[in-house]
């Protein structure tokens, strides 16, 4: 008999789900969902959108302006987001970041993350490290990165692995 096709070792989600589709008959292109990224496809390329669906990206903070670099990066459609800011969430905080709500005053700002940022692209795995609160520590991930951002007005750069 036939053998089923065997994928590579490392293969992301969104290429394990296309083929999971293709073994049941329903896809027969790559796995890019062109209705949801046709603008990108058409300024970007298909390898880019390939290269950034299959890319897993670190954000630390979710102040106004990090709330508006992880929608960005989930509507953009990568593999996956690892959102933290065990900061607690402010009155002023309200009126930067979309992601909190009156209700999150006195929360982890990335408490609510997962649940607001999900719902904006099926594609996208959404993941608060630290979540219950406390900051990041050994065991919460494993990246191998480099790390750019700015704190209070000072950018800071940063080079090396997340071990976990």
């Amino acid at each position: 008999g036939l053998s089923p096709p065997r994928l590579p070792a490392r293969t992301s989600r969104s290429e394990r789900r296309f083929a999971l589709r293709r073994l049941r008959g329903g896809a027969t292109a790559d796995p890019i969902d062109e209705k949801l990224y046709s603008r990108q496809l058409y300024v970007m390329g298909r390898a880019a959108q390939l290269s950034l669906g299959s890319a897993s990206v670190l954000l630390l903070g979710l102040t106004g302006l990090g709330a508006e670099v992880s929608k960005n990066l989930a509507l953009a459609g990568v593999a996956q987001l690892d959102v933290h800011d065990a900061e607690e969430a402010s009155l002023a905080d309200l009126s930067s970041s979309w992601l909190l709500k009156p209700e999150d005053v006195g929360t982890a700002r990335h408490a609510q993350a997962v649940d607001r940022l999900a719902p904006l692209n099926e594609h996208v795995r959404v993941r608060a490290l630290g979540g219950d609160g406390r900051p990041l520590a050994e065991g919460d991930g494993q990246a191998a990165c480099r790390l750019a951002g700015a704190d209070g007005g000072e950018w800071w750069e940063r080079e090396g692995a997340i071990d976990g």
